[in-house]
């Protein structure tokens, strides 16, 4: 905020071990931050980043119990007192309003700031970082991005000394992320205040920091200077320019000018819908398999149309009474094809995740079609949203843009296999398989909300295609992966394919969309 002093940060010997844990997840940290320096956390997935930064702001037990030793000052006193404003990796788990407006106030309000300061303050953020909606939007009703936006604008407004970031532009589009920069940009141009950023890729970021900290299993494995917008490979450490490089990649940072990581090889069999273990395709037509064989098994030849869309609308939320409701219109046609990957693309908030849940059947549309075809339908009704719980369940596999509500279960394993469980469904092997292969085998008896970001994603994921559904919908699965993670998404959403599931992911990731046999583009078109 305006006339506020940049905050000095001192970490010693920091260890910190959740409830239950056998390792910690933070280990012997020791970091100093300068009064306005800026600098920029890295490193694998899991690797403890986030835990860093809500250590920083006073906050490290908000979400679980556990054991921390060592010393955090921010500004010369507990991290509470020092003035620090957070923005979480989820921005919906920082929500406390229900309109725009006042979720950004609150934190302005906590901090006794005048009301005649507040709104005008407001209504300058929501220009600032983009926002295309007003201050009375819900927040209910706001996309991922739309909801990061919030609450960066709510952290530019309430910050006092220190700034903390966690991964602000994941769920942007390019341009919006552009704006989300140099939002961050302007903040601390005059360092009125110190900036801790934490991501995965450094395209965009360096020329706005002063150092880069890699924090890697819980431990900080490198701290180097950035000058003049890049890496200095003099800095003590590294002996060269391609040791820097190495090192880096092989924690999983995505360099700028670095080849793009390619698909890990996945077996498809650990991917492939339930129904090609029953019943051959070719002998479905005309069989006498009972009501229960019908409906736990959809065969179907490689290639075949399963779902049909054309010019939906849908309602984003229910508003509330009297109010009328916001329509996303998504003026697209198409066919989703069994074992073919198709990208949805768009701006923030253009209606990809409103699509998707339309397609998955959660969603009614009151326009349009979506109409599934008899490969998927089989004896239920061609119309998803009238399915049962049980006949979305053996159809579709379903990530959502909050990979958390996908959890059901006290573990990671547990989650993962409640729905083949419920299906009557053996996926054990395929559930090892998975979890291995997307780098989570080490949390399979860790409680699934102790994970990160990026591992709660890549659990969401294996959620979904364990139990063999025909159909894969995935909201933005690339969010929060290093360059390793993000190659075993990959991976097994090509493997997905090849064994004859339809997959449509919704996306702001060119490299991801590169796989898909096509893009469908969505536009602006909601009604308010």
């Amino acid at each position: 905020m305006t006339g506020s002093r940049p905050a000095a940060v001192l970490v010693r010997g920091l260890t910190w071990t959740p409830l239950g844990a056998r390792t910690p997840v933070l280990a012997d940290v020791d970091l100093r931050l300068e009064p306005g320096e800026r600098v920029l956390l890295t490193g694998p997935s899991g690797g403890g980043k986030s835990t860093l930064l809500r250590a920083l702001a006073g906050v490290l037990d908000a979400a679980e119990s556990g054991e921390a030793t060592g010393e955090v000052r921010v500004g010369g006193e507990t991290p509470l007192g020092g003035g620090a404003a957070l923005l979480l990796q989820d921005p919906g788990a920082g929500q406390v309003a229900e309109t725009v407006g006042r979720d950004i106030a609150f934190g302005m309000e906590n901090r006794a700031v005048p009301r005649t300061a507040i709104w005008p303050r407001v209504r300058s953020l929501v220009g600032r970082v983009g926002l295309s909606v007003g201050q009375e939007h819900r927040v209910a009703a706001l996309s991922g991005g739309e909801s990061q936006r919030v609450g960066l604008a709510g952290s530019l407004a309430s910050a006092d000394g220190l700034l903390l970031l966690d991964e602000p532009t994941s769920m942007l589009d390019p341009d919006a992320a552009a704006r989300v920069r140099d939002s961050v940009a302007d903040a601390v141009a005059d360092r009125a205040l110190t900036l801790v950023l934490a991501e995965h890729r450094l395209d965009g970021w360096l020329p706005l920091v002063d150092r880069l900290v890699v924090v890697a299993a819980g431990r900080m494995v490198a701290d180097l200077p950035v000058r003049g917008g890049g890496l200095d490979a003099h800095a003590p450490g590294p002996d060269s320019a391609a040791d820097l490089v190495r090192d880096l990649t092989s924690w999983g940072v995505w360099l700028p000018g670095v080849p793009e990581p390619t698909p890990w090889p996945v077996a498809a069999d650990v991917c492939a819908p339930h129904s090609r273990a029953l019943v051959d395709a070719s002998a479905w037509s005309g069989s006498r398999a009972s009501a229960r064989e019908r409906e736990t098994s959809s065969p179907f030849a490689g290639g075949a149309a399963l779902l049909r869309v054309k010019d939906v609308a849908v309602a984003r939320d229910r508003p509330r009474r009297g109010a009328v409701a916001s329509v996303v219109h998504c003026r697209v046609e198409a066919d989703l094809v069994a074992g073919q990957v198709q990208a949805v693309l768009g701006a923030s908030g253009v209606g990809k995740s409103t699509l998707l849940a339309a397609l998955a059947g959660l969603r009614r549309p009151v326009g349009g079609v979506v109409e599934a075809l008899p490969p998927l339908a089989r004896e239920a009704s061609t119309h998803p949203h009238r399915w049962t719980s049980r006949q979305v369940a053996t159809r579709v596999g379903y990530v959502p843009q909050r990979p958390q509500a996908s959890v059901i279960g006290g573990t990671c394993r547990a989650s993962l296999l409640a729905t083949a469980r419920a299906l009557g469904r053996d996926a054990e092997r395929r559930g090892d398989a998975l979890m291995e292969q997307l780098g989570l085998g080490a949390v399979a008896d860790r409680s699934p909300y102790r994970l990160s970001g990026g591992e709660a994603r890549r659990l969401a994921l294996a959620t979904a295609v364990v139990h063999g559904p025909d159909l894969l919908l995935l909201d933005e699965p690339t969010v929060g992966q290093d360059r390793d993670a993000w190659a075993a998404v990959a991976g097994v959403i090509e493997a997905a394919a090849r064994a004859g599931v339809a997959v449509v992911a919704a996306t702001h990731d060119d490299l991801l969309a590169d796989l898909a046999a096509r893009r469908i583009v969505l536009t602006r078109g909601a009604d308010a």
